[in-house]
């Protein structure tokens, strides 16, 4: 009788877990866009393991949604930062785009990704792992490699976009420019002389940091003429990563023509940051030794070092050779 009971005892927990499985799947959401609304509810409440399943169940469809897909790759990748596993990211963006090759809007998204990740980590038996560590190993920065890599995909995207006779929209192209001009409007400026080749991707950077150093002055070309970054007729037309960048801003007005003011002003900022007056600052020990006073005075139209002598058309800068 005792052991009849017992039978029946787990025959009626059975009973119970296949009905809860049931319920769990009659719960579950069936449609893309129910699972996509299940994993932003599951990131907003904080469960972003449950939702980093979601995502990557969606990411990892050939048949999701190719309008849609992009986002659940944001979302995914935002949850393995979230949940302190940014060594997996590199892996979970390359299979999607491996599955999505011909999609320029997933492509796009991935770009973003590679370039807005975290970029330090750490060289442990010659591999790269990024985000936080702990243990023994080489610090090291990613970004020249990240950045090669998100030029790459956008590349790959423009392309695609062709094959399938799409037009990428404006936020495409600013993220282009975004990406060329990659942190080099300030003291590093030089590096837009450069055409980054799309063909490999640099090595490793050791070391916390990427970026810094002292200001050197607005770079020149070999007749010591300051560098503008002209426009281009197309981005293989470009000869430095500075008229890739020109070519992507005129790209992102003419796709969309509410970007024509956020992108003037774009250019007209990098233009300041390297041409302004501001940036004679560090000359500071050299204009005291003239008494400004005098020297207009003296001579109004040669009076060089006076700053207000200047008309709206004119500007003095710090270059790479000098002060003019």
């Amino acid at each position: 009788m005792t052991r009849l009971k017992r039978i029946g005892g787990i025959g009626f927990v059975l009973v119970l877990l296949v009905l809860g499985v049931a319920a769990d799947r009659a719960l579950a959401p069936k449609t893309e866009t129910d699972r996509r609304a299940k994993a932003r509810q599951e990131q907003t409440d904080g469960n972003f393991k449950d939702a980093l399943l979601l995502y990557r169940e969606l990411a990892l469809d050939p048949d999701t949604d190719p309008r849609r897909v992009g986002e659940d790759l944001d979302g995914g990748a935002a949850c393995y930062q979230k949940l302190n596993r940014l060594s997996e990211v590199d892996a979970f963006l390359e299979k999607a785009i491996d599955l999505h090759r011909d999609n320029w809007r997933l492509l796009h998204h991935a770009a973003r990704g590679y370039f807005d990740v975290q970029h330090h980590g750490i060289i442990v038996a010659g591999a790269f792992q990024r985000g936080p560590h702990r243990g023994q190993g080489r610090h090291a920065n990613s970004f020249a490699r990240d950045r090669a890599r998100a030029l790459q995909l956008m590349q790959q995207a423009m392309q695609a976009s062709v094959d399938r006779r799409e037009v990428p929209n404006g936020d495409f192209y600013r993220d282009l420019a975004r990406f060329l001009l990659g942190h080099r409007g300030q003291s590093e400026a030089w590096r837009l002389q450069v055409l980054t080749d799309l063909a490999t991707r640099p090595d490793y950077h050791e070391g916390y940091g990427y970026h810094g150093g002292r200001r050197q002055g607005a770079p020149v070309d070999v007749e010591g003429a300051p560098v503008f970054q002209t426009r281009p007729a197309s981005f293989e037309a470009a000869a430095s990563d500075g008229e890739r960048w020109r070519w992507a801003l005129a790209r992102a007005m003419t796709v969309d023509p509410e970007n024509r003011t956020p992108m003037l002003r774009d250019y007209a900022s990098f233009l300041h940051t390297q041409f302004g007056v501001q940036t004679m600052r560090d000359y500071g020990w050299f204009f005291g030794r003239f008494d400004t006073a005098t020297a207009v005075d003296q001579n109004p139209d040669t009076a060089t070092f006076v700053l207000h002598t200047l008309n709206e058309s004119e500007t003095m800068a710090r270059l790479a050779t000098g002060i003019a």
